[in-house]
């Protein structure tokens, strides 16, 4: 709570009237507190707060006693206490009264249906028009959009939302976030693995598929319409969003994968892809060089040998020093929710080539080399320019593969140049730099 101090002093206890008709309203990201007081004898009005983690109340102010109500600031879904005593012109005090209130969220209701908490995001206008809106299912809800309720950070997605909206670079859009359960790892894996374990996400799918969904539809203003229904995840629940959609085309036209876990029971979700072929989806694939999986490309690869055409219904964004956490989810959250429902690209406002030295830390052997090319778009989108870039050296002894893949024969300095349409960028790199950045590599994932 805003404005907190100790309160350490003592007061005798009145045995004379206390505070009356006392309320709390919760208002957004406040409570307003109203209270009554006798009409003779007090000299002020004491009021206290606890949180949920405090262990014991804490002083907020005092109120002459003709003011009958206060505001504070409080977290929104957040419940507080609010104890508030009357001082009298004697020293002495009232015992209290004691009440208990949460905040609002400008945006975010809080919902459940079965024992499953939910955090739904609704856009500004949603309670003033009829129309009904597009919606993205995520996983992991309690992580979207406040740090108090998350077991790992935030990704602040309401206000990547609203920075989105006011900008006009996405069309409004409903968000239902989706707690996971003490069960996370069973029920956002497909298969299971003989040492991770896992394997139930086919049952979690048909609850959330069979039962949360429609129940989530008939009571907001969502769309039912397959095209505009989509669902996103990171790690365990970005592996289980792609999996979902790609078993589930019927039901969802675009899935967000960030940093998934693809590499699960030794990259099984690779066996389903020819399986499916070509789906009419588009699909968001991304993750940090700090976080590198051996399995993340070859995803990307077999998709396009499905057909899907890269920028149009896939895209694959290898973000360079980022790690496996939800603040750099939430700080590229903008990208596939601009790809999801923004406007379409028309031109490149900035290309940029990064110089990659990776190793999956549990899969791969030794360290690896590539070139990331990188195209930030009109319409606000950023992404690699996969296998869409072309590559040169001015050594005969580097060769540079269309993923961009370095493959060294001598030890030395060279150049290599990016190029994607009419825009390039050459990387003067020293063989110095790299053996530095492995061993720096190695021995981080050794300490890890």
């Amino acid at each position: 709570m805003a404005n907190r101090r100790n309160y350490t002093g003592k007061s005798r206890t009145s045995g004379r009237g206390d505070v009356r008709k006392l309320k709390a309203e919760p208002l957004i990201e406040n409570i307003k507190l109203t209270w009554d007081v006798p009409d003779y004898g007090v000299a002020g009005v004491e009021i206290f707060g606890k949180s949920e983690d405090d262990s014991s109340f804490e002083f907020l102010g005092v109120f002459p006693p003709y003011i009958k109500e206060a505001f504070f600031y409080s977290e929104p879904f957040s419940v507080v206490s609010l104890r508030v005593k009357l001082r009298y012109e004697d020293g002495l005090s009232s015992r209290g009264k004691t009440i208990q209130a949460s905040s609002l969220h400008k945006n975010v209701v809080a919902d459940s249906y079965e024992g499953r908490n939910l955090f739904i995001y609704l856009p500004d206008g949603y309670y003033e028009d009829d129309r009904l809106y597009p919606v993205m299912y995520m996983m992991d809800g309690q992580n979207l959009f406040s740090e108090k309720f998350s077991f790992s950070g935030s990704w602040l997605a309401d206000k990547v939302m609203d920075w989105l909206c006011e900008a006009e670079l996405i069309e409004q859009f409903i968000i239902v976030g989706i707690f996971n359960s003490e069960n996370r790892d069973e029920e956002y894996t497909p298969n299971e693995d003989p040492e991770e374990g896992g394997g139930g996400a086919e049952e979690f799918a048909e609850f959330l598929t069979d039962e949360l969904i429609p129940w989530v539809e008939a009571k907001y203003k969502i769309s039912s319409r397959r095209e505009d229904r989509g669902i996103m995840g990171s790690s365990y629940g970005g592996l289980f969003s792609f999996w979902t959609a790609i078993n589930y085309p019927e039901l969802f036209s675009f899935a967000g994968a960030m940093s998934p876990s693809f590499w699960h029971t030794n990259g099984a979700i690779l066996n389903e892809i020819p399986e499916k072929g070509r789906l009419p989806l588009k699909i968001w694939i991304c993750h940090g060089t700090e976080e590198w999986s051996d399995f993340t490309r070859p995803v990307v690869d077999l998709l396009l040998e499905q057909g899907y055409e890269y920028g149009e219904d896939l895209v694959y964004y290898e973000v360079y020093g980022m790690d496996h956490n939800e603040a750099a989810w939430g700080e590229r959250l903008s990208f596939p929710f601009i790809f999801f429902r923004g406007q379409q690209a028309e031109e490149i406002i900035d290309f940029n080539a990064y110089l990659q030295v990776v190793r999956d830390e549990d899969y791969g052997d030794d360290a690896e080399i590539y070139i990331n090319s990188v195209a930030y778009f009109d319409n606000g989108i950023k992404y690699s320019i996969y296998r869409q870039a072309d590559y040169t050296s001015d050594s005969d002894t580097v060769t540079v593969d269309e993923a961009g893949r370095v493959f060294l024969t001598e030890r030395e300095d060279f150049n290599v140049t990016a190029q994607f349409g009419d825009y390039s960028e050459t990387l003067e790199i020293v063989y110095e730099d790299i053996e530095e950045e492995m061993m720096l590599l190695y021995e981080k994932q050794a300490g890890d």
